[in-house]
């Protein structure tokens, strides 16, 4: 059996991995059964916080489940050299109205508090 390769992102590595996608993937529950689904996001970081915030139709099962549920997860990877670094952010997501489309169409931001982030470093260790 190999030897374990992977160690912890420190905070700065974390920031470095948001900066490089804007790609996540959000983890939502509906009767305890997940859901995950890829979405564009953008974040704001301050010292105490990181807010990601995501846009979304107004209808649709992840919507429906974070009016029940607010409890979600954020996962975030990028490739790097030897391997892959990948960041989890666990936090609470408030559902708020961005605006009507041409259509009439209701658009939304989905605001996601993170209380909980880390970030892993998984090398390709053979």
């Amino acid at each position: 059996m190999g030897q374990n390769c992977e160690r912890t992102l420190t905070p700065d590595e974390i920031i470095w991995v948001l900066d490089r996608t804007n790609i996540c993937r959000l983890g939502v529950a509906e009767d305890n059964q997940p859901f995950v689904l890829p979405m564009f996001y953008t974040y704001c970081a301050n010292p105490d916080q990181i807010t990601f915030r995501l846009l979304s139709r107004t209808n649709g099962l992840k919507m429906r489940c974070i009016s029940v549920n607010g409890l979600v997860c954020i996962e975030v990877d990028i490739p790097v050299n030897g391997g892959f670094a990948s960041v989890i952010g666990f936090g609470n997501a408030i559902i708020r109205c961005i605006g009507v489309d041409d259509c009439y169409n209701r658009r939304d931001e989905i605001e996601v508090c993170v209380f909980d982030i880390t970030g892993r470093f998984y090398p390709s260790c053979l």
